[in-house]
C-alpha cells in the first residue's frame, strides 16, 4: 500500500509535451496494460482506436467540443447550476 501512496504523491500534470510520436509498441504495449482494468462484471467493454493522422485528430477534437458544448447548452438548469458551482470550486484545489 505504501507503494501506491509513493507513486500518488510523485505523480504530476504534464502540460507541455515534446513534439515526438511515441513509438507504436509503446502505445501498443499500454493498450494491452489498460484492457486489463477493472470493469463491472468483468465485462470489459474497451475499445481502443489508434489515429495518427493529424488532421483527423483536429476533426476529432473539433466535433468532441462542439458536443460538449451542445451538452451544456441542452443541460437541465439544475445541471447547470452545478457545473457552475464545481467550477468555481476547482481553484480550491
Amino acid at each position: 500500500m505504501e507503494y501506491v501512496y509513493e507513486l500518488a504523491k510523485k505523480r504530476a500534470t504534464i502540460r507541455e509535451f515534446k513534439d515526438e510520436s511515441v513509438p507504436l509498441d509503446d502505445v501498443i504495449y499500454a493498450l494491452n496494460v489498460a484492457k486489463e482494468s477493472p470493469s463491472g462484471a468483468n465485462k470489459q467493454p474497451w475499445r481502443f482506436v489508434i489515429v495518427t493522422d493529424m488532421k483527423k485528430k483536429h476533426k476529432i477534437r473539433e466535433f468532441c467540443e462542439e458536443i460538449e458544448k451542445q451538452f451544456h447548452e441542452l443541460a437541465p438548469d439544475w445541471m447547470k447550476k452545478w457545473f457552475k458551482e464545481i467550477s468555481a470550486g476547482k481553484s480550491h484545489f
